[in-house]
């Protein structure tokens, strides 16, 4: 992984400085198996993040794991994905809703994923989400922000 060498980090220090790219301008997308595991992956991403690269973790709400990660990877954001989000209905809703909470009690923007109708829409806003991508919006990599 590449994001895993000191000199990955200080490669994108230099262009933020050298580019004048303003803090945040950047997001880099962790999915599960791209995870960090050890205090020697740990140690480049906390450097992205002392430079301002927002760090996202992708399927956040589907495994356990998940909520570990939230205390030790340096992250500003999870995606719920998108599939969960489209089956969320009574329990399924209460439990996806107690996630996006846990999130946003670590100081997480939380993003839904996989939003392709009015009604995906309607229930990433009901779990209380802080962004919505998918198909409706535009291209699955575009977002809306909720006010």
């Amino acid at each position: 992984m590449q994001f895993e060498d000191e000199s990955f980090a200080l490669h994108v220090a230099t262009e933020f400085e050298r580019r004048g790219f303003p803090p945040g301008s950047l997001v880099l997308e962790l999915t599960r198996d791209l995870e960090p595991v050890d205090e020697r992956a740990l140690r480049p991403l906390r450097m992205l993040r002392e430079i301002g690269v927002e760090i996202s973790l992708a399927g956040y709400g589907a495994s356990s794991s998940s909520l570990d990660r939230l205390r030790s990877v340096p992250l500003t954001e999870v995606k719920l994905p998108g599939d969960l989000v489209r089956a969320a209905a009574g329990p399924a809703l209460a439990v996806l809703r107690d996630r996006v909470e846990i999130a946003h009690a670590h100081g997480l923007r939380v993003v839904a994923e996989g939003i392709e109708t009015l009604t995906h829409l309607v229930i990433a806003v009901q779990l209380g989400g802080d962004r919505a991508q998918g198909f409706l919006i535009r291209h699955p990599d575009s977002e809306i922000v909720f006010p």
